[in-house]
């Protein structure tokens, strides 16, 4: 946090370290076009599958110590939080910029965030990420006179 605040340039990366850690879908269902052997699984054609994205974005070839958060990532952008290809969300670069600008305003209004309870659950479902409840503390940073004024 205290490197974001002192530098913002760093925000945009913190995104997409974001998005390859808490993958807002955690995966898909896609359906086998032919017969493949994956390892030693044989898929018939016509099986549904699930890919998982969040372990995708985990994978140690791709993300050295992938279950470490590093804002400095260098490759946090290729991570598979908004699909790939064909099925690559098109809301995707708003979602990435909305995220961006909030984290911005939110690093230049408070400070010290902060778990107020460690006990965060996250709702069952074997799609979507989502927590029930999450408790935050955070420190007000005083707003300049001009910001307040836009």
């Amino acid at each position: 946090m205290k490197l974001l605040q002192t530098d913002l340039s760093q925000v945009e990366n913190f995104v997409e370290e974001v998005l390859r850690m808490e993958s807002p879908t955690a995966g898909m269902w896609r359906v086998v076009t032919q017969d493949t052997k994956l390892e030693d699984v044989d898929l018939k054609a016509g099986s549904l599958v699930m890919i998982r994205f969040d372990a995708s974005n985990r994978d140690p070839i791709k993300f050295p110590e992938g279950e470490r958060f590093d804002v400095r990532r260098h490759n946090a952008s290729n991570h598979l939080s908004f699909g790939y290809g064909i099925h690559y969300c098109l809301g995707a670069m708003l979602a990435g910029k909305e995220m961006q600008i909030a984290y911005e305003r939110l690093l230049l209004r408070i400070k010290n965030i902060r778990l107020a309870q460690d006990d965060y659950q996250y709702l069952p479902n074997i799609l979507m990420r989502g927590l029930k409840h999450l408790y935050i503390e955070f420190d007000k940073v005083a707003v300049e006179q001009s910001e307040t004024q836009h």
